[in-house]
């Protein structure tokens, strides 16, 4: 079993991932879910934890599931 800390880097590292390959730029993930753009880069480099709530907000503006990507994260 993963970490909480291993899980969330590797939240962070899917979601990151997810925008990148859908070329949805931190600028505008800011626009849609209202967290700056600073915060999102320190989101997305695990520099600092993320709540549910972030985590609902980029979900959505992503189109991803939380559980997916929970359970991608927590994946052995």
């Amino acid at each position: 079993m993963k970490s909480a800390a291993a899980i969330s880097r590797a939240v962070a590292e899917i979601l990151r991932d997810h925008a990148e390959q859908t070329f949805v730029t931190q600028t505008e993930l800011a626009r849609r879910t209202g967290i700056s753009q600073s915060q999102i880069s320190k989101l997305f480099r695990a520099e600092r934890p993320m709540t549910i709530g972030q985590l609902a907000e980029l979900c959505d503006a992503l189109h991803l599931s939380i559980a997916a990507v929970v359970g991608e994260a927590s994946a052995d």
